[in-house]
């Protein structure tokens, strides 16, 4: 008599892949989510910080940038901004049609509990192309990342004023939500006008940023920095 597996014992069997393969899938497509958009965030800070250190070269430290002009709109600031410290120093880009919101064309951007971010003078991101603030610079690059500038006035960053800087590192492409493709880098006296986040000076310990990803999704920022520009297994996705 030649042995074998029952018809039940097989199935038994494949049931168990199933469910262990159920169980891992979620996992790994996340590692791969978090791996792939890491590798953009690090591409996009990579190409904004070339073109900031290559506009040092004819305009000074950034430091001495002229940020906000009192007279101008956070609009006109911004993109007098743009066109003067960013635009000439980066290639292969499109700045878009009237420097409206992805070319008005309307995307959903959520937190990461799944709420649509309102539009406001503030965020340079917004699901609605008529909505909150039209006229901001926005830049295409290359890689499909959407960049826009926003000069906020004296009053909030000190003397210079600063620029925040709203970076949608995979483009049109999901999930469209803060803290995971979506970014907000600063240049102001909190960071010594250097490209980086709010908490920019990283003088704090690790869990500090740890904890302020959690309740704020623009300071995640800080906490992809410091980790390398890695999503750890820790980081609140």
């Amino acid at each position: 008599m030649k042995k074998a597996f029952t018809l039940a014992e097989v199935l038994i069997t494949l049931g168990v892949i199933g469910v262990v393969g159920a169980m891992t899938m979620p996992v790994l497509i996340q590692k791969y989510q978090k791996y792939v958009l890491a590798k953009n965030f690090k591409v996009v800070y990579s190409t904004l910080l070339n073109a900031i250190q290559m506009a040092e070269v004819d305009y000074g430290n950034s430091k001495y940038w002229q940020y906000s002009d009192d007279s101008l709109t956070v609009e006109q600031n911004s993109r007098l901004f743009s066109e003067k410290y960013l635009i000439p120093y980066l290639k292969d880009i499109d700045v878009y049609n009237e420097y409206m919101l992805h070319n008005c064309k309307n995307i959903i951007y959520k937190g990461r509990d799944g709420v649509t971010v309102s539009c406001n003078s503030v965020i340079g991101f917004c699901g609605n192309c008529s909505a909150g603030s039209p006229n901001l610079t926005h830049i295409h690059l290359p890689n499909g990342a959407i960049v826009a500038p926003m000069v906020r006035a004296r009053s909030v960053y000190g003397n210079a004023g600063g620029v925040e800087i709203d970076v949608d590192i995979n483009g049109y492409k999901g999930p469209n939500t803060l803290g995971r493709d979506v970014f907000r880098f600063w240049m102001s006296t909190y960071n010594h006008y250097k490209l980086g986040a709010y908490y920019g000076t990283l003088r704090s310990a690790r869990d500090v940023y740890l904890q302020n990803c959690k309740v704020d999704h623009w300071t995640c920022t800080a906490l992809v920095l410091i980790d390398g520009f890695k999503f750890s297994d820790d980081y609140p996705w």
